[in-house]
């Protein structure tokens, strides 16, 4: 059971610092810096795996247990475990869609500048040729 619990401690751990590193893309999709947000989802991707791995890893083990020698407090241990789990999953993905819709606002932000550059650049060659066929 001591492997578990040090599992539960490494697993609430790495999803506390998924949520930091949400939370730092949002800041840096806020500031239009898509560099950092690019890498800042690496280092979120890697620690998705990681999560998954450490979870699946407890999950083995608890389905391993005899129910009969769980006690009481480490079986209150694993429901709060899951609850945990499911806040923290839950702040992730109110971060992550934060996250979105910022970069969202950011690719129309781009796409009306391209447009507005395309058309500048339409205008100017149309200026030169008019002039040079007079």
């Amino acid at each position: 059971m001591n492997n578990i619990f040090e599992g539960i401690q490494s697993h609430l751990s790495f999803l506390e610092s998924a949520l930091a590193t949400a939370e730092k893309m949002l800041v840096a999709a806020t500031k239009n810096e898509v560099d950092a947000v690019s890498n800042d989802a690496d280092n979120f991707e890697r620690l998705l795996h990681i999560i998954e791995k450490a979870q699946k890893d407890i999950e083995q083990q608890i389905y391993l247990l005899d129910p009969k020698e769980v006690r009481m407090d480490q079986l209150e241990i694993l429901r709060m475990w899951v609850q945990e789990v499911n806040l923290l999953t839950e702040k992730i993905n109110r971060v992550d869609e934060q996250t979105l819709e910022q970069l969202n606002q950011l690719k129309d932000q781009t796409g009306a500048e391209i447009a507005s550059v395309f058309a500048n650049k339409e205008k100017i060659r149309g200026y030169a040729t008019n002039s040079v066929k007079k």
